[in-house]
């Protein structure tokens, strides 16, 4: 068994970094895709309405987002039925 004073503190340190790294490529990449996905770029036209603050986009905004939920819940609901017909079919 080693002991802790036998531990390479350099290549503790040096993996440390490495997977901060990664990690924090990763979270990059996935803020990236998330940004290509369908209804997001609506979301994010919204919102910089809503930092302009008029007063239409104010009012409504609870239903924009309302709606914007409820069509996401459609999509994963036809992907679903979709993906048990093909299960169906073999």
């Amino acid at each position: 068994m080693e002991s802790l004073s036998s531990i390479s503190w350099s290549l503790l340190i040096i993996s440390l970094f490495g997977g901060l790294a990664l990690f924090l490529y990763g979270m990059e990449k996935m803020s990236e895709g998330r940004k290509s996905l369908p209804g997001t770029k609506y979301r994010f036209k919204h919102l910089e309405w809503l930092h302009q603050e008029r007063k239409e986009s104010v009012k409504t905004h609870e239903i924009h987002m309302e709606l914007m939920d409820l069509l996401k819940q459609i999509n994963v609901y036809t992907g679903n039925i979709a993906k048990t017909f093909l299960n169906m079919g073999g």
